[in-house]
């Protein structure tokens, strides 16, 4: 039999009402949102800053750091910051930022594809048209004839 003032399980009072689950459950699809689009931006500056680090290798140690270590060395330090410094470190943040990168990394071809001038400015003519034949979204100047 339940005591005096108690209203029911633990888990029933922890839940809440269905007001406050929807609630939460549209705060944790917002913050996955946002945190895709982070992950999305965080991938494509990796690859943007990797790769301009590889074109300028001379004397600066720090650019030949960020050439060798790619994108992928280049998006950890990025997420470091973003997850130590700014507490982006909960569930739906890690979440959304782990869809985000992967679509970041899939997802620039057609990025590009869809913004050549910009890629242009990001990257070299030629790197942005080798990764549009690489995605197969333009066709090889030879393979046409």
């Amino acid at each position: 039999a339940p005591v005096d003032g108690d209203t029911g399980s633990k888990r029933a009072r922890r839940s809440g009402t269905d007001a406050e689950q929807r609630s939460r459950a549209r705060a944790f699809r917002r913050s996955v949102l946002i945190a895709v689009g982070l992950g999305m931006a965080v991938m494509i500056a990796a690859n943007a800053i990797a790769f301009n680090a590889r074109a300028l290798v001379g004397g600066n140690p720090y650019l030949d750091v960020l050439g060798a270590v790619g994108p992928f060395g280049v998006a950890a330090g990025i997420l470091f910051v973003l997850m130590i410094g700014l507490g982006v470190r909960d569930k739906p943040h890690v979440t959304g930022l782990a869809i985000g990168l992967t679509a970041g990394w899939f997802g620039e071809p057609y990025a590009a594809w869809m913004a050549p001038d910009l890629w242009s400015d990001l990257y070299t003519v030629q790197h942005v048209d080798g990764m549009l034949i690489r995605a197969g979204l333009r066709i090889p100047a030879l393979a046409a004839l």
